[in-house]
């Protein structure tokens, strides 16, 4: 019997995972590790932002929102010369920059923007 492509890792991944889910995470870690393979575990996004070299680096950061209040951001991870990259700001708020990107970047009137706004094409920040 030969079987696709398709079936051949639909089994290797239902027997890898029955296999890999009776052993901890940490059990595998140590099993890789004694065999010098690189690894490392898969984390949530919650741990994974929980992880002391996340604080130490500053990555994560609060800012306040507008509407929805305290919220923790993500900083990039880069730096050069020791400088990273500036404070975050929260998100903006839908609309807010709507009258201005069609004025200076597309060359529309007041008039113009104010009638789509109100025939409800675009959207502007109340």
């Amino acid at each position: 019997m030969i079987l696709s492509q398709e079936w051949k890792e639909a089994l290797w991944d239902k027997f890898v995972t029955a296999r890999m889910t009776r052993d901890t995470t940490e059990y595998w870690l140590d099993c890789l590790s004694e065999f010098d393979v690189p690894n490392a575990p898969i984390l949530s996004i919650r741990d994974a932002l929980e992880q002391p070299h996340v604080h130490d680096r500053g990555l994560i950061e609060s800012t306040d929102h507008p509407t929805e209040g305290s919220m923790r951001l993500v900083r990039g991870p880069v730096r050069f010369d020791g400088e990273g990259p500036a404070a975050s700001q929260a998100p903006r708020l839908l609309g807010e920059d709507t009258a201005k990107v069609l004025s200076r970047h597309i060359g529309l009137s007041d008039e113009r923007i104010n009638t789509l706004i109100a025939k409800g094409i675009v959207k502007a920040a109340s």
